[in-house]
């Protein structure tokens, strides 16, 4: 069962997962795919079983952010680690939400609930598992005037969550 009433009144001890190369990425070597997921598994079991109140999971050695592209296989790979992951134990404490219109390409962020990523099974995914921790939005656009995505985004997240109920 998660416990979640301590947050903002104790500290927390988070843990890094951190990822070797994923298909898609520069450094990916061909077959290794099943040895990095059972790694970030057997991390994170390590993580939880050292006292660990929840991992984050990255793969930012990766060199990801040194190509223009998110190729869609890296969004899938990352996917299902952090749902290994999370079906490791019950330490998921964050999330972070953003939207794509093409899952391919970075620069193509929109408003939340305008793209392709499916938000709506990403959070019954979330109620399924027990989720409650916070999902925070990653709003990266319209930097002159951000504050219209962004209530748009949230709206989209609270329409998402008041149909779950």
């Amino acid at each position: 069962m998660r416990v979640f009433e301590d947050l903002g009144r104790k500290k927390v001890v988070l843990g890094m997962v951190h990822l070797g190369a994923l298909p898609g990425t520069p450094f990916y070597a061909d077959g290794s795919y099943e040895a990095v997921r059972d790694k970030a598994v057997r991390d994170a079991r390590a993580l939880q079983a050292g006292g660990a109140d929840g991992c984050v999971v990255q793969n930012a050695g990766d060199r990801v952010f040194a190509i223009d592209h998110a190729d869609p296989v890296v969004i899938v790979a990352m996917t299902d680690i952090v749902r290994a992951v999370a079906d490791a134990g019950p330490r998921v404490l964050d999330m972070h939400a953003k939207d794509l219109r093409d899952l391919s390409a970075v620069e193509s962020q929109c408003i939340v609930g305008e793209g392709k990523i499916p938000i709506a099974a990403i959070f019954r995914q979330l109620e399924a598992i027990r989720y409650g921790g916070f999902v925070n939005l990653e709003y990266e656009i319209d930097a002159d005037n951000p504050m219209p995505g962004m209530k748009q985004s949230f709206a989209y997240m609270r329409g998402v969550l008041a149909g779950l109920g």
